[in-house]
């Protein structure tokens, strides 16, 4: 279990730092490209104002500490070009006096293709160049055209490198997590153990005191009679000594098993589990259904997944309405196996069926005195599944009340 507890633990601490540091990374490298951008529109803006050409003192909107030197040097090393459009959508205009990269016919052709979209402002040739355009009296339109590939390349090694710095961090968490991972749990491990332990000890010890009251119970009944006080105690004892056992089965079911686990039949143990009811629900007239598909196998325990199988059954002949009838099925599906319970009931439960399978829940207080019940059956039940890797369920339509267990790929057909 201690190393089970650890590795969940674990997995779970780094999924933790994974999503944080995937958070940080995309955030800053967001907030880079956000501001980045910005700022070029801003000086592409600017040249828009000033008829196509750098102003002689450009300042941002929202000055910070250094900018006069940083923009200083500005207009000197933009890299820009400007294209005219007049209104019949022809260029009459072209600067590239401020990049040498880029040709005249090269600028009409990028100026045509821009100013056919109507956009204001966008990228070209994928984030080489960033531009934006704006009307002029005549009827036209003016494009600059601001060479991005030098800050694009800026912000893929800017990408790179925090990727890089999360992805070492995120190795070096995972290291020093695994080292001090089972020291973490180790004190809740105990903790876990201590109580089974409890468990398991008051159950044996209290299995002689009931038993003695039990047998004091009967030898009064044979001296003096059968009366509503001897049968209250041989009830309640009756009742007490179940939930001790269903106690220690719940205990039994939580521990680590899989050191134990083996293959079995596990439609030979279904079929044998569910005929062993066939009296029960004989008793109280209720048609009894069993569908159990053959040659199926599992590896994990027989016997408790025949107490899984006795669980289901109990219940839908504890809660089934008079005359109704009950199947149990255990079916293949897409390579996984599963058992389904059902049975119809005048009072179904209601709201979050899950909370079914809490220990000592119950729908329905008086009518689970009624019925005998602890409370406890169905939280063994998904111990049990638990212990398999399975997933239960209870699934309710009107007066249909279902339970599927989904046995796990471990599952697999015997030739």
């Amino acid at each position: 279990m201690l190393r089970r507890l650890s590795v969940k633990f674990s997995a779970a601490a780094i999924a933790v730092i994974f999503c944080v540091e995937l958070l940080m990374t995309g955030l800053i490298n967001g907030l880079n490209i956000y501001y980045t951008i910005s700022e070029v529109d801003e000086i592409v803006d600017s040249i828009l104002e000033n008829k196509g050409k750098m102003p002689e003192n450009f300042a941002p909107r929202e000055p910070r500490k250094n900018d006069g030197r940083r923009f200083g040097e500005l207009r000197y090393s933009t890299r820009y070009f400007t294209v005219m459009i007049d209104p019949s959508g022809e260029a009459d205009f072209i600067d590239t006096g401020h990049i040498s990269t880029v040709t005249s016919e090269q600028a009409q052709e990028m100026g045509l293709a821009a100013s056919k979209p109507d956009k204001k402002r966008g990228f070209y040739s994928g984030c080489d160049f960033r531009y934006a355009v704006n009307d002029v009296p005549n009827g036209g339109k003016m494009l600059v055209f601001y060479d991005f590939s030098e800050k694009s390349a800026s912000l893929g090694r800017m990408l790179e490198i925090s990727a890089v710095i999360a992805a070492a961090l995120l190795a070096l968490s995972a290291l020093l997590i695994a080292l001090y991972s089972k020291r973490a749990v180790r004190p809740v491990i105990e903790s876990i153990e201590s109580q089974r332990r409890f468990i398991t000890d008051a159950g044996h010890e209290l299995k002689t005191p009931l038993a003695v009251i039990r047998a004091d119970a009967e030898v009064i009944e044979l001296t003096g009679g059968e009366n509503e006080w001897t049968k209250s105690i041989l009830n309640q004892t009756d009742r007490l000594s179940e939930l001790l056992s269903q106690l220690l089965t719940l205990t039994k079911s939580q521990e680590n098993l899989q050191s134990s686990f083996a293959e079995f039949s596990l439609s030979e143990a279904v079929e044998q589990a569910a005929q062993g009811f066939k009296p029960l629900f004989d008793s109280k007239s209720l048609p009894f259904e069993i569908n159990v598909a053959e040659g199926l196998a599992l590896f994990g325990s027989e016997t408790l997944v025949r107490e899984l199988v006795s669980i289901l059954l109990e219940n839908a002949s504890k809660y089934s309405s008079a005359g109704e009838s009950v199947s149990l099925t255990l079916v293949q599906t897409g390579g996984k196996a599963e058992l389904k319970a059902v049975n119809f009931c005048d009072d179904p439960p209601q709201g979050d069926t899950r909370l079914l399978f809490e220990r000592f829940y119950r729908a329905d207080s008086s009518r689970t005195r009624e019925t005998g019940g602890s409370g406890i059956g169905l939280s063994i039940a998904r111990s049990i599944a638990d212990a398999h890797k399975a997933k239960i369920s209870c699934n309710v339509e009107g007066k249909r009340v279902g339970f599927c267990v989904r046995f796990p790929k471990v599952y697999k057909k015997v030739d």
